[in-house]
Parts: C-alpha cells; sequence; structure tokens
C-alpha cells in the first residue's frame, strides 16, 4: 500500500472530526449514539459495515474492496468508550492549535483521536483513489473495562493479516500496562 502523504492530510477537517466525536459522550458500555454516526461516516467512505453485537453492547467491523487485485490487506482499530465524567460541547477549550479538557470532564481523546485518525486515512484514500488492498476497520467498545469489546469479537471474521491499533502515544510496538483510571467506592460503615 502507497504511503498517505503528510500533505494529502487535512489538518482542518481532522480536528472537526475529533472535536465532534468528544462531543458525544461515549462512557463504556453506552457507545450507541458514537456507534451510529461511526457507521454514517463508513458507510459515506463506501465501505461495507456491520455492527456485532454482543450481550453489553457492540463492535462495528467494516470493510472496503481494495482497487489494486492481490495487495496486503490491512485492518485499522479504535475503541468508541471513554472513561467518565464524559466530554461534551462544553467541556473542551480549542485555543492556539491546542484541544483541551476545561476540567469539566476528561478530553475523550482516548481513544476518539484513533478514530478520527483512522477517518481521516480513509477519506485521503476516498478522494484521491490511491492504490490500497482491502481495508478492515474494526471499532472496539468497553475497552476502558479491560478490553471487554475486544474480547467478544469474532477474529474469524477478519480477514487481514496485518493491522494498526491507534490508542497511544509512543513508539510503534509499545505495550501500555498501566494507566490513569478512575475508581468510585461507596461504603457504609456502621
Amino acid at each position: 500500500m502507497d504511503a498517505i502523504n503528510a500533505k494529502l492530510i487535512n489538518e482542518m477537517r481532522v480536528i472537526e472530526t475529533f472535536k465532534s466525536l468528544v462531543e458525544i459522550p461515549s462512557p463504556s458500555f453506552q457507545e450507541q449514539e458514537i456507534g451510529i454516526r461511526l457507521v454514517e461516516m463508513l458507510r459515506g467512505l463506501s465501505f461495507e459495515v456491520e455492527t456485532l453485537d454482543y450481550q453489553h453492547s457492540f463492535n462495528i467491523l467494516a470493510r472496503k474492496r481494495g482497487n489494486i487485485a492481490g495487495a496486503t490487506s490491512l485492518l485499522l482499530s479504535a475503541h468508541m468508550d471513554t472513561v467518565q465524567p464524559t466530554p461534551t460541547a462544553d467541556s473542551y477549550r480549542h485555543e492556539d492549535g491546542i484541544i483541551a479538557s476545561n476540567g469539566a470532564a476528561i478530553l475523550g481523546a482516548d481513544d476518539k483521536s484513533g478514530i478520527a485518525e483512522i477517518l481521516e486515512a480513509l477519506t485521503v484514500l476516498e478522494e484521491t483513489g490511491r492504490p490500497h488492498g482491502d481495508i478492515e476497520v474494526l471499532f472496539t467498545s468497553a475497552e476502558e473495562r479491560g478490553l471487554y469489546g475486544a474480547k467478544q469479537v469474532d477474529y474469524d471474521k477478519i480477514k487481514s493479516r496485518y493491522a494498526l491499533v491507534l490508542d497511544s502515544s509512543g513508539e510503534v510496538g509499545r505495550i501500555v500496562l498501566a494507566a490513569p483510571t478512575h475508581v468510585v467506592y461507596r461504603m457504609t460503615i456502621t
């Protein structure tokens, strides 16, 4: 697959996509609204989209045939859920080229930044007709609850041998073993 030239990336479109995604509350197991939006966006990019329902939520698997016969296929993946408190339209600020939480909620960049990056790459491919193999996209739910959604995927449905999972900063291949967390306890002491 030909690498996408950075000059083809529309920075303003990525920012607007990211902002539109962080404005959709999507705590674990409550990803319905963002899921509907992502299905619409993927279909708009000529993908065949399947929702993979499971007991508590769903994942999204989308496919698009490549325009080069026999080219390597690729899976792109990110998760739809965020930790709480979930962001809303007024819970972030965008100043001097930086988008940050205003402190009322989390920003939601984990992992809506990964989703926005995937959507931009797919949009560039759609706009330019650049050569590519088959593309699969997997958006999972409830990642913040111990990869719950990813554990529900029937991986026999995935045809790609290679994948890019966008969910962390740092070097490619880095394994994240811990992250900030939020736990609420209620106790009655008698």
